[in-house]
Parts: C-alpha cells; structure tokens; sequence
C-alpha cells in the first residue's frame, strides 16, 4: 500500500498528499513556537505553509494542463514535504515542448508574485530588501516573495526540478536526447553536492532537498537509458516465460505449498482455457493465509487491476503507462490468453546480457594459449 492520502481530483487530475508531510506542518509549528513563543504564530506559520502548498498544486497542474495540450496524461499530482510531482505518462520527445511544460510551473509562481507586487504598488523597500511592508500587506509581500523563491528554485539546472528538464529542452535541440539527458543528470548531481554543503553550513533542510535531487538526477537518467537500450525490443522478448502460475479456484493453502519453493513475487491466475485474470502477490498471499485461512481461493485474493501487454507490444511504448519498478506486467497473446510475466528484473537482466555482448564485440581478440599439465 502506498503511503499516500487522496484529496481530490482538478481538471480531473487526482491529488495525493504522502504520509510524510505532517512532518513539515510539525517542523513548521515547532519553528514558529520557538521564535517567540506564540500560539498566533504557530497558527500564522501553519496558514502560510497551507496556501504555500495550494500554489504548489497550481503549479504542478499547469505542467499537467500545458502537457495535456501534446496528448500527454498526468497519472495524478502527488504534495510531498519538499514540494509537489506531477507523474505524467511520458515526457515529451520534442524538445520544444518538454520546454514549454517545464516553464509552466515557475510561470505561475512568477505571475503571483508579479501581481501581488503590482498590487502592493512596488513599495521600494519591499522589492529592494524583500522585507514587507508593514500594516494588512506584510502576509501578501511574504507570499509573493516566497513565491519568486519557488520558481528561482524550480530553474535551477536539476532533475527533478523544472530546470532540469529545461536544461535538457535546450540541449535536446543541438544533441540527441541521451546526451542532452547524461548532461543535464550531471549537472543536477553538481547542484546536489553544492546545496548539501550549503544546507550542512546553513540549514538541515536543504541536505534533503540535495538528496532529493541527487536521486531524482540518477533516476532519470536511468530510466532515459532504459528507453534508448529498449528501442526496438518487443515485451515477448524480454518476458519470464517460465513462472508458476495458478488457477483461480485453487486454495491459499496449496499455493503457500509453492511460496518456498520459487523466488516470484506475483503469481498469474490462468483458468484451464489459458486466460489472464489477475495477480497473486506473495504478501497478499501470507495475509489472506492469516485472516482468511487456508480454505480461502487464491481468486479471492488476487489483483485484478493489472497492467498487460501484447506480446508484440514495444517496450518503448509500454513504459510510458508503466515505470519499470512499479509491479509486473502479464504479456498476453490473443488478447486474453496468457504467455508471460515481465518484471523490473527482466528489464534488468536483459540489460545486462546487452552489455556483456557488447563488451564482447568491442574486446581485442586474444589468442588462447593452454597450460601445459603437469606430469
């Protein structure tokens, strides 16, 4: 189970709030008590947190609303303690528009802060020292300046940051799309380790801001180095076609006969006539033997919702609507009839093997020579 939280759906999109993030709503209250010792400012710190984070939700759905404009899905919005992810179902493969989508996000950040100050009539003290005004607009000069400081952060040249993906639009339009993607990882892992020190020096938060990006950079250069290694490979080549399968009347107890016995994580359902109907996770499995008993049908229990894919399918084009990490994918045939699993493993397996060849091919030749047996 994810650790997320449904809030509700925009444009419909739906937005998930993780689990993590009453800790930033603690930090923040702990923060603002400690200053003065005021409940006022507790309560005034939390406001603002909130209506930061609604402009967050703004931001992630002008990605979403720009990306939809190119035929691109937005899976849902997810509000995590450092800011918020719009999942899409792929990233665009013009340069132009991946940059139109990236600059979406900060373009909104950027208009509120423009209009708050246009508002507030550009008091010199306040544009010149950030400082606010004093009197009913000191909260709406905090906002805007917060609001600068979400879209200057949001450019800066790092995955998953906007300005990451940026940074990639414009490389894109000189390199392939590998190299714009191996540069502009690089880069985002140089900003990682400078915001570490930073936040070591100066504030906690922003080691795990760096950690944050520093993983996301690796990540997505992975996944674009997956994409390009599986250009032209089909689901049925890569596929584990040898997988323990059950059907769907066969008990929970026979099935845990076989739980020792293989290394699967999901288990098909097949009926006799060789047809998909669902996945049995192992997890699943050891829970329903304890609430349900041994009696229970493996039916009963299994994942109905699950990705498939045809056996010719690209595994270009299944990416986009299923990361590869994120469960298994059953490979049919005819439709409905089963033939094989395919799992973040496969993936990596067959990249694997890949290198290995290609080390092969690319190795000098080199004559063997026999050692001579001892008498």
């Amino acid at each position: 189970m994810k650790p997320l939280w449904k809030i509700g759906r925009i444009a419909g999109i739906a937005v998930y709030l993780h689990a993590t993030f009453p800790l930033l709503l603690l930090w923040v209250g702990f923060y603002q008590y400690s200053q003065r010792g005021r409940l006022a400012d507790v309560w005034s710190g939390l406001a603002f947190t909130a209506l930061l984070f609604v402009v967050v939700v703004l931001h992630e759905l002008s990605h979403a609303l720009v990306a939809r404009r190119f035929g691109i899905r937005t899976r849902d919005i997810t509000l995590l303690p450092i800011g918020g992810v719009a999942h899409l179902d792929r990233i665009p493969e013009q340069a132009t528009q991946e940059l139109l989508v990236a600059l979406a996000g900060p373009a909104v950040n950027l208009g509120l802060a423009l209009g708050i100050f246009s508002v507030l009539g550009w008091r010199a003290d306040a544009v010149a020292t950030g400082l606010a005004p004093a009197g009913a607009a000191d909260f709406a000069a905090q906002f805007a300046w917060a609001n600068l400081w979400l879209a200057g952060f949001n450019l800066l040249p790092a995955f998953p940051l906007d300005g990451g993906r940026v940074l990639r639009a414009l490389l894109a339009l000189r390199l392939s799309h590998l190299e714009a993607t191996r540069i502009a990882a690089l880069t985002g892992r140089i900003v990682a380790v400078g915001l570490g020190f930073i936040g070591l020096a100066v504030n906690p938060f922003l080691v795990l801001i760096a950690f944050f990006i520093w993983i996301g950079a690796g990540e997505e250069a992975a996944a674009n180095e997956l994409k390009v290694a599986m250009t032209g490979v089909h689901a049925g080549e890569v596929m584990l076609r040898e997988c323990r399968t059950f059907a769907p009347e066969e008990s929970l107890a026979r099935a845990a006969n076989h739980l020792l016995a293989c290394c699967q994580e999901d288990f098909p359902i097949v009926d006799g006539a060789g047809r998909f109907h669902g996945l049995l996770r192992r997890a699943d499995l050891v829970k329903g033997l304890a609430e349900r008993g041994p009696d229970a049908t493996v039916a009963d229990l299994m994942v109905r919702n699950v990705p498939t894919a045809q056996l010719d399918e690209p595994v270009t084009r299944l990416l986009h609507r299923w990361p590869a990490g994120r469960g298994a994918v059953a490979v049919l045939h005819d439709r409905h009839r089963f033939a094989g699993l395919l799992t973040a493993g496969n993936l990596g397996e067959y990249l694997m093997v890949q290198a290995a060849l290609r080390r092969h091919a690319t190795a000098p030749a080199t004559a063997f020579v026999p050692t001579p047996e001892k008498p």
